[in-house]
């Protein structure tokens, strides 16, 4: 199953933006007319450089802080660090047009998902994280969380309105008649006549009246669902590829069809149960990652495309075309922070 993209999924903790500043001062990006001050993008390259502890666990993820020479940092990850600004600038405009503001349940709730996030699942740890940080950036970080968390929750109720017609969730089990091909290294290739065979031996037992449960139990080669009985439980049917997912969408409740065939074999489904969606269970869907929606990130691929970004040239340009839309970096390396002890990095080159 093919998870949304995650374009905020840049970094292990949520990071800030800054707020607008004056048009004299350095900048580092102008989102739609909203200035990103070089200042506060230094300020925060630093907040992550001072907490150690967070720093070896952005870099054990393959990302890399610091730059090659004395008090810089890696221009890739600046850009990254950016990017996030961008995008939680985008995100702030957003509420700002839906007048949402974040009250203090809000911040609460906020707060518990940052110690998550930091701590990889474990609060103590992520306190611990927390802590490493000033006292600024750690409210930063709390309302930053928070205001997603509100923004997500008014786009999923946008779309589930809008699509709340085609959003069903479906309960089904299923026999799986899919023979791997014995010649192939990968394991993964099906042999589609050993399957054939095997898909009619399944359908003669159920032409007979044998339990459904027995032979998945017995016959499917799906080993998971098959030691339930076949049973795989309850989702959208755009959990599934699809031909899966149509069967599911139009077979009669409780009768077994025809077999359906993909690109895991041959398949007899029996369809159980199939319901509207209510919106708590949209919004879990989505925040599991279950479902191939994502508002959240439909509205940041929108938001990247209509509005107006520039980039200070000394960090690159924001290329809105990429998988990942985001800062790419000029070609240049990064260069000793000046004498006011401000990271800074190389302007690009010309000539």
């Amino acid at each position: 199953m093919k998870k949304p993209l995650a374009l905020l999924a840049l970094l292990v903790a949520p990071l800030f933006v800054a707020s607008a500043c004056s048009s004299v001062a350095p900048y580092a990006a102008v989102v739609g007319g909203h200035r990103i001050a070089q200042s506060a993008l230094d300020a925060e390259l630093n907040a992550i450089k001072a907490n150690k502890d967070y720093v070896k666990q952005i870099e054990a993820g393959g990302a890399k802080v610091a730059g090659t020479g004395t008090s810089t940092f890696d221009l890739s990850f600046t850009d990254q660090v950016l990017t996030r600004q961008i995008f939680y600038a985008l995100a702030d405009q957003e509420l700002a047009k839906r007048k949402v503001t974040v009250g203090t349940s809000d911040l609460a709730k906020a707060r518990t998902a940052v110690l998550s996030q930091l701590g990889q699942g474990d609060a103590a740890a992520g306190q611990t994280l927390l802590n490493g940080f000033p006292v600024s950036y750690r409210d930063t970080l709390v309302r930053r969380e928070a205001q997603i968390n509100l923004l997500s929750t008014a786009l999923d109720a946008s779309y589930y309105d809008a699509h709340k017609a085609d959003l069903i969730q479906v309960c089904a089990s299923h026999i799986l008649a899919g023979v791997k091909d014995k010649t192939d290294p990968s394991g993964q290739k099906i042999d589609l006549v050993a399957s054939k065979a095997k898909a009619d031996q399944v359908a003669a037992r159920l032409a007979k009246g044998d339990d459904f449960a027995t032979i998945a139990k017995e016959m499917s080669d799906d080993t998971g669902s098959g030691a339930q009985g076949g049973d795989l439980g309850c989702a959208t049917p755009d959990s599934y590829v699809k031909e899966f997912a149509a069967a599911t969408k139009s077979q009669p409740l409780g009768v077994v069809g025809q077999p359906v065939q993909t690109q895991f074999g041959f398949h007899f489904i029996k369809v159980k149960s199939r319901d509207p969606m209510t919106l708590d269970q949209f919004e879990q869907q989505v925040t599991a990652g279950s479902i191939q929606i994502s508002p959240l990130n439909d509205f940041l691929r929108t938001a990247i495309a209509k509005t107006k970004l520039s980039v200070n040239p000394k960090f690159g340009t924001f290329d809105k075309n990429a998988q990942q839309p985001g800062v790419v970096p000029p070609t240049t390396p990064t260069t000793k922070a000046p004498a006011g002890g401000v990271p800074a990095t190389a302007p690009p080159t010309t000539g």
